[in-house]
């Protein structure tokens, strides 16, 4: 059915909600591979909470588990899960930007939509863990297959929403709509080292079999 609110299991209520029921996503139950699916027409769910959408201003690591339906490419690419500043994404995981140059997945940094921190070869429409780490002065994308990019920081700005499924403002139609299945997405307000990495990453593979 469809989804007005995806719980944070942190303990820290960051709850991402959507109250229009024509941006609402559905959920899938097929166990044990539970998801959240996206249609890739307006379909979102976001949060403005500061002790969420600020964790995109310092430190921070961000895992995404998805599987996308659609790999087409465009300008602006399809929104997994980050930060937005009035409905455009300008933190977090974005797949098939052709902006990064031949699409693939980015991890984008807090400037004017830069996806230069990119990995080409992904997505595939094959379900799969995708990770990015920013420090003070770079950032540095990861994924399953010990394929890595790092690129430099450019200056902070300011941001309004967190939201996964497209990027997104309240009041403004949803744009950069992802088409596929979002089954996992965890945020850390810190760096985590490669042996933490890969512990995550190692549970996450096993948990949803990528």
């Amino acid at each position: 059915g469809a989804v007005s609110q995806w719980n944070d299991k942190s303990g820290n209520n960051h709850h991402l909600t959507q109250s229009t029921a024509a941006y609402q996503p559905t959920y899938s139950s097929a166990f044990p591979y539970q998801c959240i699916n996206f249609d890739g027409n307006n379909q979102v769910l976001g949060n403005t909470d500061a002790g969420l959408i600020n964790v995109s201003d310092g430190t921070n690591t961000i895992f995404v588990v998805f599987e996308s339906t659609n790999t087409t490419t465009s300008g602006g690419g399809q929104h997994l899960a980050g930060v937005n500043q009035r409905g455009r994404q300008y933190y977090g995981m974005n797949i098939n930007s052709t902006t990064a140059g031949s699409g693939g997945t980015s991890f984008m940094n807090k400037s004017a939509q830069d996806y230069s921190c990119n990995i080409s070869s992904i997505p595939s429409t094959t379900k799969q863990v995708v990770i990015g780490t920013r420090n003070g002065s770079s950032r540095i994308i990861y994924d399953q297959n010990s394929l890595s990019d790092t690129k430099t920081n450019s200056s902070d700005t300011a941001q309004d929403m967190f939201s996964i499924g497209a990027s997104w403002e309240s009041g403004r139609t949803p744009v950069a709509d992802y088409n596929g299945k979002i089954y996992e997405v965890i945020i850390y307000n810190n760096v985590l080292s490669t042996s933490q990495i890969n512990q995550v990453q190692n549970y996450l593979q096993t948990k949803w079999n990528t």
